[in-house]
């Protein structure tokens, strides 16, 4: 299996990633996987694609429509929560984090592989801090009925030249990914 070349990834879903894989597999058959990863319980601070500087480590709520709730922006000095300076908001924060113990243990990173062209390049698109409880069925649901949209649309709205065709799923952690499909191939009537 040959990698895809070294893409920088934002957390999150990278559109870009998205992009490159419906151009990639031209409408061919597409499995999508994911896997965890242990993570440190530590924050750092990262520079985006975009050029903004953000601070990765915390949870993310187990719900893909709320993502964008969940990036965490440099804070900055806030006198009527008592804030002396800059220093003091980011201690505010980190503390914050700490005491409702809301670092992430684990990072759910998800790829594609093609499956009907003979070059299967790996496309990772996807990394999110998970939450440490309460990421179920219905969350992994929503986060495929998001997926299928971007796998249609741009991110603008836009329909895609070449839709990409997921035929797939893939993972290791079967219980809630088990009946997620078990909900998703029952009929309703």
């Amino acid at each position: 299996m040959k990698h895809g070349e070294q893409e920088r990834l934002d957390v999150g879903i990278n559109h870009r990633v998205i992009c490159t894989a419906a151009q990639h597999y031209r409408g061919f058959p597409v499995n999508e996987a994911s896997d965890g990863a242990r993570s440190l319980r530590y924050l750092q601070p990262r520079l985006t694609n975009s050029g903004e500087v953000v601070i990765l480590g915390k949870m993310w709520n187990a719900d893909v429509q709320k993502w964008s709730d969940d990036v965490l922006k440099i804070p900055r000095r806030d006198a009527s929560k008592g804030d002396k300076d800059d220093y003091d908001a980011l201690k505010r924060l980190v503390d914050d984090l700490l005491n409702n113990h809301q670092l992430a243990k684990s990072v759910s990173i998800h790829n594609f592989t093609g499956l009907g062209t003979v070059e299967k390049q790996l496309l990772v698109y996807c990394i999110w801090p998970t939450p440490g409880k309460g990421y179920n069925a219905c969350h992994l649901l929503k986060y495929w009925e998001n997926l299928r949209r971007l796998f249609f649309y741009t991110e603008s709205g836009d329909a895609r030249e070449n839709p990409i065709n997921l035929l797939t799923y893939s993972t290791d952690s079967a219980s809630f990914s088990s009946s997620a499909v078990n909900k998703l191939m029952k009929p309703t009537e």
